[in-house]
């Protein structure tokens, strides 16, 4: 089967180079050994710049509605995606290209779960977004 990653980078920034998210899997058998997903550990021990080849299936793409106003979801890793949208939508507008709103709203567990927040800070600065923060757990209670 097939595994699936995230692409967390938009094309406009580099046509030749994207930038992938992933979690490393490790989950421990029934025997007690602990198994390791065999292509997350393999690029964990990549460096950067280091060249893979990946493949995508034919029939996706990134719907270009740059000027549309959008809403967000992310929880987690599925901010990496985001982040590639806002890359793009970023890219446009340093074009001079309009743009509609985007709003976003995270929700993780705690501040420190909040991936990617400094770069989506800086788009939310930019007027490329505005940012809505939920924390389920950050003060050691549920809510």
């Amino acid at each position: 089967f097939p595994r699936y990653y995230s692409i967390c980078s938009s094309q406009l920034k580099n046509h030749y180079t994207m930038e992938i998210e992933y979690s490393l899997e490790t989950k421990e058998c029934k025997d007690k050994k602990l198994f390791k997903g065999l292509a997350t550990s393999y690029m964990s021990n990549l460096n950067k710049n280091d060249f893979i080849t990946l493949s995508r299936p034919k029939n996706i793409e990134m719907i270009d509605e740059t000027t549309k106003d959008i809403f967000l979801i992310g929880l987690g890793s599925g901010l990496g995606v985001i982040r590639g949208i806002l890359e793009n939508r970023y890219i446009k507008k340093m074009s001079n290209l309009k743009i509609g709103k985007a709003t976003l709203f995270v929700g993780v567990r705690h501040k420190s779960d909040f991936i990617y927040e400094e770069e989506l800070r800086f788009y939310e600065k930019q007027g490329i977004v505005d940012i809505i923060e939920a924390y389920s757990m950050e003060n050691g209670n549920k809510t």
